[in-house]
């Protein structure tokens, strides 16, 4: 069950990257939108990638770090502990609210892996894409549409086209 979630499939990878780029879009749109609104935005969004330290490798070695990061994170934090391994992969179905709320708690617990870099922005991200990742997994069963999704979103925003 659980090599089911990691097999990977052409529909998988498709939606993964589909929802990656719709993710992508709407952080530039909601930048875009709070940025010039809301004071501090833009202050905590470099204060969030100097965190990170984006700029300190090349283009190439930020993806790179980024595939494996993002893949480990993945396999902690919606692997086989939030449940449904292997059930229907490549199938999509609805969730209940018990999936919901497994859901909810694996990226109550990703949001609060970051707290230590004591940046709220990123705990606020990591919050709702960790919602996101998680109804993604669950919805279609396989943990590689999460993976491709995660990639996707953290090269598009730090690497591909960063917000500042």
């Amino acid at each position: 069950a659980a090599r089911a979630l990691l097999r990977p499939t052409w529909g998988g990878v498709a939606a993964g990257c589909a929802l990656g780029v719709v993710m992508v879009l709407a952080t530039h749109a909601g930048f875009a939108l709070l940025a010039p609104r809301v004071p501090g935005v833009r202050e905590a969004t470099a204060q969030l990638f100097g965190a990170l330290a984006v700029g300190a490798f090349s283009s190439s070695v930020r993806a790179g770090l980024i595939v494996v990061v993002a893949s480990c994170e993945e396999v902690i934090f919606r692997g086989a502990a939030l449940g449904g391994a292997g059930q229907g992969v490549g199938t999509w179905r609805a969730l209940d609210r018990r999936a919901l709320a497994r859901v909810v708690l694996m990226a109550v617990a990703y949001a609060l892996g970051t707290l230590p870099l004591g940046n709220g922005l990123l705990v606020l991200c990591a919050m709702a894409c960790g919602l996101v990742w998680g109804a993604a997994r669950l919805a279609s069963g396989s943990l590689f549409v999460a993976i491709c999704a995660h990639v996707v979103w953290d090269v598009g925003v730090l690497v591909a086209w960063p917000l500042l």
